[in-house]
């Protein structure tokens, strides 16, 4: 859910609250008004989660051990097609 940062137009108090978008904060923590937070400009807060690394090969290594094996494949396959005579047709 995302961060609002919220100021109190009675007692001037800054508060952090997380709420869903279409949600409004309108009590005050501090001096309990009601309808009194300000909701305040903000650059969005990102909170990255690191990923568990595991023992297993990552895709990435994967992808270059296929691709070195198919590329012996392939070079046969060329010296193959070198050989052969084609007719036209």
């Amino acid at each position: 859910m995302p961060r609002y940062h919220y100021r109190c137009s009675q007692c001037n108090m800054a508060v952090t609250v997380t709420h869903g978008i279409d949600d409004k904060h309108t009590q005050c923590e501090f001096c309990e008004e009601e309808n009194t937070m300000i909701k305040l400009l903000t650059k969005p807060i990102i909170i990255r989660q690191e990923r568990e690394k595991t023992s297993a090969p990552g895709i990435g290594t994967i992808t270059n051990e296929y691709i070195e094996k198919n590329r012996e494949v392939l070079e046969a396959e060329k010296q193959k097609a070198k050989k052969e005579v084609y007719e036209p047709s």
